[in-house]
C-alpha cells in the first residue's frame, strides 16, 4: 500500500499539528497554594477525578492535532494505491488504458532536437513500463480523424510499443473529439469498468472545439503540462496568384501572422524553386502583402510557394500556389437597339466593359459563327433567334439584358424566366446567392451595394428549377439563371443602359459582366489553378490518360469518376503535377488546412479542459515524465474527501470532548 500527494509542498506544513501542545505547555500555570481547612474529603474526591479528566485532556489534545494535520493533507490531495489500476470508487476492476496521440502538424513544433510527438513517445514507453503486465493498453493516433487504433491484453506490451513507434505526424489539424468514438469500440469488453485516457498533445485551443460523444463508460483524462504558454508561432495564413491583364504583370496576394514571441521574418517567393522576391511583406501581427512581377505574357500558368523565416514550427511557414491564366472565350454582343452607337446604344456600357468584343446589330446576327467555349450577351433584342438557341443548348453561355422592343415578342426557350408586367420606380439591388462562383469571382463582399437600385425594368417570374443571384427591395428577381440543354443562362430583370438602373455607373458593374460573362462561358477547367487543402479530393475533367506526380515524386493514377477523374483524400502539402504522356499539362496547390486555427497555438486552461470534458475527470500531471505520479494517478484512489469526513467528526468529538470537561 502507498500514498502519493499531488501537492507535497502542502507537507511542510505538517509540524503545524504540534500547535495544540505548544499552545498547552505555554499556557500551563502551577496551582496556586491557597490557605484551607482540613483537605482529607477533597483529595479523595479529586483521586476519584483525576485519572479521568486527564485522560479527557490528552484524548483533546490528540483529537486537535489530527484535525489540522488531517486538513493539511486535504490541501496535499493524496492518492492511495496498492499496485493494481482500481476504477473511480475504489474498487478493483477491469480496466483500460488508452494512450491519445495528437499526430496534426502543430505537434511538430520543435524544443531543440525533439519535437512535441518525439517527446510524448519517449515519455510513453517510460509510462508504459510501470503500467502492471495483465492491463489492457491501447493506442490511439488521431489528427481530424483517426489515424490508427489497436488495443492489446496480456502480458506482453510489444505490441504496444510498436504501435508507439509507427506513429508519424499527418499535415492535417485538431480535433480530440474524433478519438471517443474509438475508445467505445477498444472497451466495449469492459462494460461497465473505468477507462483511463492518457492524453499525449500540446492542449492548443484549435483541438477543443466539437463536443466529445461516444463513450458510455465513466472516464478520466490525463494531460501533461502544456508546452507554450501564449501562441509563439508565426506562419503564411493564405496566398493568391493570379494575372493581372490590365498590368500584364503576375500578383500574389499573401497574408501572414505573426507570433508572440516572433520578431519580424521576411516573406521570400519561390516561383519554380527558384526565389523571385524577398522582404515584400514584413510579419508583424495579422499582415497582408502584395508582390508583383514580370513573367512573359505568354505565360499560361505559375507555380511555387511563399516562405517565411525559420521557427519552431516549420511546416506551416510555407504556402504553395499555383496559378493559371484564365483561358480566352469567344464573347458576341447583339445590341437590339444600336441607334448610332454612341452613348445612347443599348450596348454603350457592354462595350466600355469588354472594349475587345464584337458588337453586332440584331439583324446580323446569322453571319455570326459562335463557338466554345464563349458567351453572347443580348440587349433588348426583338425576336427569337435559332442559332442563338442552337448555340445556349450545345453548351454556350447567354446573359440577357431585356428592354423596350422585349416585351411581346422576345420569348425564345431558352429564358430561365418569363417576362411579365413593366416596374417603373426605384428599388434597391442586393445579392443574394452568397454561395455562387459569380460572388467569388467578382469578390461581390468587397463592393459597396449602397445606392444601386433598379429604376425601369421587368417583373420576372422564375421558371421551375431556376436560381434567383440577386433580388431587389421589392422582392421582385433582378438575376435569374437557369440551365438549357449543356448551356447556361443567366436574365437581368432590367436593361443594359442607365435608363433601366444605377449598376452600369458604379465600381461594381465592370468586374460582376466579367464575372457573368465568364461563369457563363464554362471556360474554368475544374481542378487546374484550384486550392485545395490535405483531405480534399481533387477532381480534374481532362481524362486523356493523364497522371499526377505527388510533391515527394510519386506517381499515381487518378480514378474515374462522373465528372472526369479524381485522387481522394490529399495528403501532403505541395504542388502536385499533372502529366500526360511525360508531359506538365497542368499543376494544382495543396497546403495546410488553416480554416481551424491549428497554426494559433494558444494553449487551453485547465478550467477549459474540465469544461469540454465534464462527463469525465480531468487529472493534470505536473510533470511529464513522472512514472511515480502517473502510476498513483492510474492505480490510486484520491481520498481528499475521506479526509475532510474525518475531520469534520473529529471536529464534532472536539466540541463533545470540550463541553463534558467543561460540565465537570
Amino acid at each position: 500500500m502507498n500514498l502519493y500527494f499531488f501537492n507535497t509542498l502542502y507537507l511542510w506544513a505538517l509540524p503545524l499539528a504540534l500547535t495544540p501542545v505548544i499552545i498547552h505547555l505555554m499556557f500551563r500555570r502551577k496551582p496556586a497554594a491557597v490557605p484551607f481547612s482540613d483537605l482529607r474529603f477533597v483529595r479523595l474526591a479529586l483521586e476519584k477525578i483525576r485519572a479521568g479528566s486527564r485522560l479527557r485532556k490528552y484524548l483533546l489534545l490528540a483529537v486537535r492535532m489530527l484535525i489540522i494535520a488531517l486538513i493539511i493533507l486535504f490541501f496535499a490531495r493524496p492518492l492511495w494505491h496498492k499496485g493494481g489500476v482500481s476504477s473511480f470508487n475504489g474498487r478493483d476492476s477491469q480496466s483500460i488504458v488508452l494512450f491519445l496521440f495528437d499526430v496534426s502538424y502543430s505537434m511538430g513544433y520543435r524544443n531543440g532536437a525533439e519535437n512535441r510527438l518525439d517527446e510524448f513517445k519517449r515519455t510513453a514507453r517510460k509510462l508504459l513500463a510501470v503500467i502492471p503486465a495483465s492491463t489492457r493498453v491501447g493506442v490511439i493516433g488521431y489528427s481530424n480523424r483517426v489515424e490508427s487504433a489497436s488495443a492489446y491484453a496480456g502480458n506482453d506490451h510489444s505490441q504496444v510499443l510498436r504501435a508507439i513507434d509507427e506513429l508519424k505526424l499527418t499535415a492535417r489539424p485538431t480535433d480530440v473529439s474524433v478519438c471517443f468514438p474509438k475508445a467505445a469500440g477498444l472497451a466495449a469488453d469492459f462494460t461497465g469498468s473505468s477507462v483511463t485516457m492518457v492524453l499525449f498533445s500540446d492542449l492548443a485551443e484549435h483541438g477543443f472545439t466539437n463536443t466529445p460523444r461516444g463513450l458510455d463508460n465513466p472516464y478520466r483524462i490525463i494531460t501533461f503540462p502544456p508546452q507554450y504558454k501564449k501562441n509563439s508561432n508565426g506562419y503564411v495564413q493564405s496566398v493568391k496568384a493570379s494575372f493581372e491583364e490590365t498590368a500584364a504583370q503576375w500578383e500574389i496576394d499573401c497574408a501572414a501572422v505573426a507570433g508572440d514571441n516572433a520578431a519580424t521574418p521576411t516573406v521570400s517567393c519561390y516561383i519554380g524553386g527558384r526565389r523571385t522576391g524577398d522582404d515584400f511583406l514584413k510579419i508583424d501581427g495579422d499582415r497582408r502583402g502584395r508582390h508583383r512581377f514580370y513573367y512573359p505574357r505568354d505565360t499560361a500558368s505559375i507555380s511555387g510557394k511563399i516562405e517565411t523565416g525559420p521557427d519552431p514550427l516549420l511546416i506551416d511557414n510555407v504556402f504553395y500556389f499555383s496559378g493559371r491564366r484564365q483561358p480566352r472565350y469567344g464573347l458576341w454582343i447583339i445590341d437590339g437597339d444600336p441607334q448610332s452607337g454612341g452613348i445612347t446604344s443599348e450596348s454603350f456600357y457592354l462595350r466600355t466593359a469588354f472594349p475587345d468584343a464584337e458588337v453586332y446589330a440584331e439583324s446580323e446576327v446569322e453571319r455570326i459563327r459562335f463557338s466554345l467555349p464563349g458567351t453572347v450577351i443580348l440587349a433588348n433584342l426583338r425576336n427569337n433567334h435559332p442559332q442563338i438557341e442552337s448555340f445556349a443548348s450545345s453548351g454556350g453561355g447567354v446573359l440577357v439584358f431585356p428592354g423596350s422592343h422585349s416585351s411581346d415578342t422576345f420569348e425564345p426557350p431558352y429564358l430561365p424566366a418569363t417576362i411579365g408586367s413593366e416596374f417603373d420606380g426605384e428599388s434597391a439591388i442586393s445579392w443574394t446567392d452568397a454561395g455562387h462562383p459569380v460572388a467569388t469571382a467578382a469578390a461581390l463582399a468587397e463592393f459597396e451595394w449602397k445606392n444601386i437600385a433598379a429604376t425601369r425594368g421587368f417583373i420576372l417570374q422564375p421558371a421551375a428549377g431556376s436560381r434567383t443571384l440577386a433580388a431587389m427591395s421589392s422582392g421582385w428577381p433582378f438575376l435569374v439563371e437557369g440551365a438549357f440543354g449543356r448551356g447556361r443562362v443567366i436574365m437581368c430583370a432590367s436593361t443594359a443602359d442607365r435608363e433601366g438602373n444605377t449598376l452600369v455607373a458604379r465600381p461594381l458593374y465592370v468586374p460582376l459582366v466579367h464575372a457573368l460573362a465568364r461563369y457563363l462561358s464554362k471556360s474554368d477547367t475544374t481542378g487546374e489553378g484550384a486550392a485545395y487543402v490535405v483531405g480534399d479530393t481533387f477532381h480534374y475533367s481532362n481524362t486523356a490518360g493523364a497522371g499526377i506526380i505527388t510533391p515527394s515524386g510519386t506517381a499515381v493514377q487518378p480514378r474515374a469518376s462522373a465528372s472526369g477523374m479524381e485522387l481522394p483524400d490529399l495528403a501532403e502539402p505541395g504542388i502536385y503535377r499533372i502529366v500526360s504522356d511525360g508531359k506538365e499539362i497542368s499543376s494544382f496547390a495543396v497546403n495546410l488546412d488553416m480554416a481551424h486555427d491549428e497554426s494559433a497555438l494558444m494553449p487551453a486552461g485547465t478550467g477549459r479542459l474540465k469544461e469540454y470534458f465534464k462527463n469525465g475527470k480531468v487529472i493534470a500531471l505536473k510533470k511529464q515524465d513522472d512514472e511515480k505520479e502517473f502510476l498513483a494517478v492510474i492505480s490510486g484512489v484520491d481520498i481528499t474527501r475521506a479526509l475532510m469526513a474525518a475531520a469534520l467528526m473529529l471536529m464534532l468529538a472536539e466540541i463533545l470532548l470540550s463541553y463534558k470537561g467543561k460540565s465537570l
